[in-house]
Order: C-alpha cells, then sequence, then structure tokens
C-alpha cells in the first residue's frame, strides 16, 4: 500500500500541470456562495470546498432527458454573483471548473463515463474533464503515469513505479 503514495503525488502534480486553471485556483481551497436560507450568522460570509467528491450535476441528454450523474471529485469555478449561486434553482448547476471519473484495473476507457463527460462539456456544466484509471500493476518504464489528451478530457493511465524505482 505504501507504494501508492508517491504514484498519487505525481498524479497530483501532474493533474495541476495539465490544467492551468486548476493550478491558478490552487490554494484557494474554498468558493463563496451565499443562500437564503443560511443561519442568521453565516448570511452573506457562507464558504464551501472548492473540491468535492460524488456531488450532483445535471446535463441534458441526446433524447431530450434530463439526466444527472455523480463525478467522483469536482473543482468548483466561482460563481459570478456568489450572493445568487446558479444552483439556487432545482435542476441546476453550481459552474464547474474540473469534473474527473476514477477507476480502478478497467485498463481500457469506459465508453459510458467518457460520454457523460462529453455532456458536461458540450454543455458548458464543466470546464474541462478527467477520466483517470489505477491500475494495479507495475510500470515497465518511468513513473508509471500517463497522460493523453482528447478535446478538454485528459485521460490518464497510472500505474505503480517500476520495482526497484525510488
Amino acid at each position: 500500500m505504501s507504494l501508492i503514495g508517491p504514484t498519487t503525488l505525481v498524479l497530483l502534480l501532474s493533474i495541476g500541470s495539465v490544467c492551468p486553471e486548476v493550478n491558478r485556483n490552487n490554494g484557494k481551497g474554498k468558493v463563496m456562495a451565499n443562500y437564503p436560507d443560511a443561519l442568521e450568522d453565516f448570511k452573506g460570509n457562507q464558504l464551501w470546498n472548492r473540491v468535492v467528491c460524488d456531488c450532483t450535476l445535471y446535463y441534458n441528454y441526446k433524447d431530450g432527458g434530463r439526466l444527472y450523474l455523480q463525478p467522483d471529485i469536482v473543482v468548483w469555478n466561482d460563481p459570478e454573483d456568489p450572493d445568487n449561486p446558479p444552483d439556487i434553482v432545482e435542476g441546476e448547476n453550481f459552474p464547474v471548473l474540473w469534473v474527473c471519473e476514477i477507476k480502478y484495473g478497467k485498463k481500457k476507457e469506459d465508453e459510458w463515463d467518457i460520454e457523460k463527460l462529453k455532456h458536461l462539456l458540450d454543455q458548458e456544466v464543466a470546464n474541462f474533464g478527467c477520466w483517470l484509471d489505477i491500475l494495479f500493476e507495475f510500470a515497465q518504464t518511468g513513473n508509471g503515469i500517463a497522460w493523453d489528451r482528447k478535446e478538454k478530457i485528459w485521460t490518464c493511465v497510472a500505474r505503480l513505479p517500476p520495482r526497484g524505482s525510488d
């Protein structure tokens, strides 16, 4: 299990380098969004975590239906008007900077996940997407991280560093 630590660190550094907007918000761990039903002491000063897991995002499917998904990781963008966040309306989305689906041991892209990510990007629900596959096998060479870009979706396969590497 300790071998995953360095790979995860390299992976997180890689994400920041391939998505400049994520890197721009590095260190800005909160977004402001003020909702009217807040407790009195929190009115006008509501801060929310910028990075969340398994939140609900809505999109329109090609058959006209309104669907939702719950990505593994979401990085929120700053709303244009913090006092009127768009998700105050049921079925609307808070602005999304970056969204990521994580799989373990798939060894090939999950077409349904890629299709959902494309819907989010095409409908400008999110600015960037990432499909990450973590394989529990050793890389032959390098650091075990391989990136590819398909339009605004970055795909990544992460393997453990080669045996005997530092």
